[in-house]
């Protein structure tokens, strides 16, 4: 599949710091009434996935993250009918609790568990994404069903 745009993101884990088996999510509004949606952003020129992931996120969010490499999701959607983009995601972690939404660029970046994520995550795209990423974690991370609880059957 020929893609016009390529960006790259994260789904973005905090540990609660009074249950560490709890998690939080990360999300962001590009604009003060915009759709609730994962950092992600373009590749630049000589950048690998994970660099753009990385930057990306911490760009729009002043988080610093650290990629799992064993999660990567592609989405593919279109802006316009004009441009097919292409948007990889991976999943990672993060010690840091604050957060700093990019000037001029993000209205609003903060934490959310995963039952809110399911609710305010404005793509269906991103709902499927969130739903492998839970998967995920619950498999690998041995996270019990009721720290991290959100499927939406979407067709």
């Amino acid at each position: 599949m020929k893609c016009d745009e390529k960006s790259c993101g994260a789904i973005v884990l905090r540990k609660d710091t009074k249950d560490p088996s709890r998690r939080f999510l990360l999300v962001i509004r590009q604009h003060s009434h915009g759709p609730i949606t994962f950092p992600k952003g373009h590749v630049e020129p000589g950048e690998s996935e994970i660099e753009t992931a990385e930057r990306e996120v911490f760009e729009e969010t002043a988080v610093r993250i650290k990629i799992n490499c064993g999660f990567r999701e592609t989405v593919y959607y279109r802006p316009n009918p004009e441009v097919l983009k292409e948007v990889v995601y991976f999943l990672a972690e993060t010690d840091d609790i604050m957060t700093v939404p990019q000037k001029g660029e993000i209205a609003e970046a903060f934490w959310v568990d995963a039952e809110k994520a399911g609710k305010i995550i404005a793509f269906r795209n991103d709902r499927r994404l969130l739903d492998k990423a839970l998967e995920y974690i619950k498999k690998n991370f041995g996270v019990d069903s009721d720290k991290l609880e959100y499927s939406e059957e979407v067709k």
